[in-house]
């Protein structure tokens, strides 16, 4: 890209050509004075954008304007003034501006302007496009277009790997660079890598030499506390263009550290943290925790504890504990609407920075899923929605564990308070439905012994014909010929 500034002012032109520069180092930028001087440029090479002040000696802007659209149609300009006048607006657009900024200009929305100009023009992000491909490839698999331009762009420097929480208030990355690169005296290139909903991955290239990626390393803790991000960052490399893809690796293994280590940047020492899964509780052992008194604050610590020593993922981590915290959440709700209020449990994992953050967000996760547990238990009899589910799904695989889940309760503690309220064991009670339901298929239907079997949960007829005749001292067989002998209905 190749565009001009123009200002009377040499202030204003390097002001705006600098902040520029660290965001599209590649882009190639002019400076003039006034209209006259625009004119000669864009008469002797093509420009793609220019961006004018209106009031300048010579020729000013609006006079400027016609000339440079029969000269250069494609050329876009942007007027910048001091003077917030309707009318300049008006006249501006009516002679074919593209747009017009307000002195003093605001960097944020140049920076967008320009994005959006140097995407129509098919050239904008060409640079991050590149350098998302260069670390995320081989330098060899790379297309020799590419690997020229990163050469040129960044020989030697250092790599930081930027990672926050998607809901954090957070400057887009070219904006960051810029910022970053002004209190550094640095060039510093952004790319978004990989963004997500929940977690934001950027990639700042400090493409400078030794003593400059130092300055740039030192002011990076003072950045990322600002703006409330962590950063594993790589130590200056000669030979950074080739050496990309595994600085870069070496960078998310520093960010990586950062998370477990709760410090905002962090160098990894040489190893690569591995992304591999993480094992949780599961839902019915989580409810288990929370059906024995104070019995969950062990047992958590002694997860957490693992987790602190096996360093997983932290992106996965932070994922994959939210959705269990919450599908549990809404297993405890059910169907019941004051319940479903209360159970909106862990949204500040969603914002954690830090293995630390984590810890304490997922501790004030599992005590409001145990208060949420003890109500749902109070709202709901247990032994009753047992029975209730036993009596609508007695022909299916019935287990004690899949119950005591349903219900919320730790199996020991379910079976316990069944045997209390009923005074048999609760597969006995599982058994006793069943036969119930035989003898009156027996007694009022015609089915055969195998499908009032089948229909009852047993797929082995003998081994049912067995367990009704041990329950009752009769076969089904003859249970049915003497029931019907007794009630007139032999046929």
């Amino acid at each position: 890209m190749r565009i001009i500034v123009a200002d009377d002012m040499p202030m204003q032109i390097r002001e705006i050509a600098e902040g520029i520069r660290a965001v599209w180092p590649d882009w190639e930028i002019l400076t003039a004075t006034d209209g006259q001087e625009i004119l000669r440029m864009v008469s002797a090479q093509k420009v793609d954008i220019v961006l004018s002040d209106i009031r300048m000696p010579h020729m000013d802007g609006l006079e400027m304007m016609p000339i440079v659209r029969q000269i250069s149609p494609e050329t876009k300009v942007v007027f910048i003034t001091a003077y917030p006048l309707f009318e300049y607006a008006q006249r501006a657009l009516k002679l074919g501006a593209t747009d017009f900024l307000l002195k003093p200009v605001d960097l944020t929305a140049l920076y967008d302007l320009l994005s959006q100009l140097s995407r129509e023009n098919g050239k904008g992000d060409s640079l991050r496009d590149e350098i998302r491909l260069w670390l995320e490839r081989g330098w060899r698999e790379l297309p020799e277009e590419t690997r020229r331009h990163i050469g040129e762009c960044a020989p030697a420097g250092c790599i930081c790997a930027i990672v926050a929480p998607a809901p954090n208030p957070f400057p887009k990355p070219r904006h960051l660079a810029e910022e970053i690169g002004r209190m550094t005296g640095c060039t510093v290139i952004a790319a978004d890598i990989h963004s997500t909903s929940e977690v934001l991955e950027y990639a700042l290239v400090c493409a400078e030499d030794e003593w400059h990626c130092g300055n740039f390393l030192r002011m990076l803790p003072t950045a990322a506390m600002r703006h409330g991000f962590r950063a594993g960052a790589t130590q200056f490399c000669k030979n950074l263009a080739e050496e990309g893809r595994s600085q870069w690796r070496l960078a998310l293994a520093g960010a990586e550290r950062a998370f477990y280590d709760s410090t905002n940047v962090a160098f990894a020492k040489g190893s690569i943290f591995g992304r591999g899964g993480v094992e949780l509780p599961s839902r019915q052992r989580l409810i288990a925790w929370m059906s024995e008194p104070e019995g969950w604050k062990g047992e958590l610590k002694g997860w957490l504890d693992a987790v602190g020593r096996s360093r997983p993922d932290s992106e996965e981590l932070v994922g994959e504990t939210l959705r269990l915290v919450r599908e549990t959440a809404a297993m405890l709700a059910r169907d019941d609407e004051e319940l479903k209020a209360e159970a909106r449990i862990g949204e500040p994992l969603r914002r954690v920075m830090f293995f630390s953050e984590f810890v304490l967000c997922t501790e004030e996760a599992v005590k409001a899923l145990e208060k949420l547990y003890h109500r749902s238990i109070e709202r709901a009899d247990p032994i009753e929605m047992a029975m209730d589910y036993v009596r609508r799904h007695y022909m299916e695989p019935i287990t004690l564990p899949d119950v005591a889940e349903m219900t919320h309760l730790s199996p020991n503690y379910f079976s316990t308070l069944f045997r209390k309220r009923t005074n048999m064991r609760f597969m006995e009670y599982v058994l006793k439905v069943r036969l119930e339901k035989a003898s009156d298929m027996l007694a009022n239907t015609d089915m055969y012994v195998y499908e009032i079997a089948n229909a009852c949960g047993y797929e082995d007829v003998r081994y049912f014909v067995r367990v009704y005749q041990k329950a009752y001292g009769i076969t089904p067989a003859n249970f049915r010929r003497y029931f019907r002998q007794d009630h007139g209905k032999e046929k």
